[in-house]
């Protein structure tokens, strides 16, 4: 397990962050370029682009801040008994 990055560090967040989008690029290349797509221009973004966005990107950082703090086996089991209550989720 690795160890959490100082959080009130703001060196430390910046390679949070490009660690971040280093596994996003290498998990889904297309969302990763809207991504920097976005953050290169954030006023040309639509409303609703933008909550697609944030919704894409929803599964990745929850898997990658489960990973980071330790607690993946923790937000699976979350995750399953989400499932296992609401069939839609099946």
């Amino acid at each position: 397990m690795p160890k959490p990055p100082d959080l009130s560090d703001r060196d430390a967040l910046i390679r949070l962050d490009r660690r971040f989008l280093e596994e996003l690029a290498g998990e889904d290349a297309a969302l990763h370029a809207r991504l920097l797509a976005a953050r290169a221009e954030p006023d040309a973004l639509e409303t609703r682009a933008e909550a697609d966005l944030l919704l894409a990107l929803g599964p990745h950082l929850e898997g990658f801040l489960a990973y980071l703090f330790g607690i993946e086996p923790e937000v699976a089991a979350i995750a399953a008994r989400t499932a296992a209550l609401d069939p839609i989720h099946a």
